[in-house]
């Protein structure tokens, strides 16, 4: 990333503009965090994002499938129907588990959900795609352009995380969101709360990806 940095500023421009090009307008959506909370305090949290202009939401879950379901009510009575609204279990939940949430996560207007197995459950993630609708994302199960291919031969997914934080830098989170794009598979990026180099090479955001939202 520096070596991307310090070859853009010696050009004079953008490290987007030396990937080839911008490929979107600058506006970029985002949506916000909630972590293992209390109800009360998940909807709290909630509240107060959108009082700050956010529009769309993912909700931790993966610690145990009732609390998981009380949180994600309360975030959704709090953000109201049509909110985009994720779920992120970080590889928490077994499969029998996720099956047993997938139908309440449904009644309730979830639109992502997010490493519901432990990383690497290729097989066992394109089983829960079979189960529901919701579009099934991997994060912790693809790191590496080889993890991407596992994923994508396997039909594992509808959607990869990709960050280079994560990936190993621009060019390898890159080469996943191409591949992933060569299999009609759409990436949301992610972060790890880099310096401000990363925000700077925001470039990312050129590749064929965008944030997932239910129309």
């Amino acid at each position: 990333m520096a070596l991307l940095d310090a070859a853009a500023r010696s050009l004079g421009v953008p490290v987007y503009q030396v990937l080839g090009g911008s490929r979107r307008a600058g506006r970029i959506p985002l949506k916000f965090s909630i972590g293992g909370f209390p109800p009360a305090e998940a909807a709290r949290v909630a509240q107060h994002a959108i009082g700050l202009g956010l529009r769309a939401a993912k909700v931790k879950v993966g610690l145990g499938v009732e609390s998981d379901i009380e949180r994600v009510k309360a975030v959704r009575d709090a953000v109201g129907e049509g909110f985009p609204l994720g779920v992120d279990a970080n590889g928490g939940w077994t499969e029998s588990e996720a099956a047993r949430a997938i139908p309440r996560l449904e009644r309730l207007g979830v639109n992502v959900l997010e490493q519901p197995l432990r990383r690497g459950d290729f097989a066992g993630c394109a089983r829960l795609r079979l189960r529901t609708a919701i579009p099934l994302m991997l994060d912790e199960s693809v790191f590496t352009a080889q993890d991407a291919l596992e994923a994508i031969r396997a039909d594992a997914c509808d959607l990869i995380s990709v960050y280079p934080g994560k990936n190993g830098g621009m060019l390898r989170s890159l080469q996943i969101a191409q591949m992933a794009a060569a299999a009609g598979l759409e990436c949301v990026i992610g972060s790890n709360l880099e310096w401000n180099l990363g925000p700077r090479q925001c470039c990312i955001w050129r590749l064929q990806s965008r944030v997932f939202q239910r129309r």
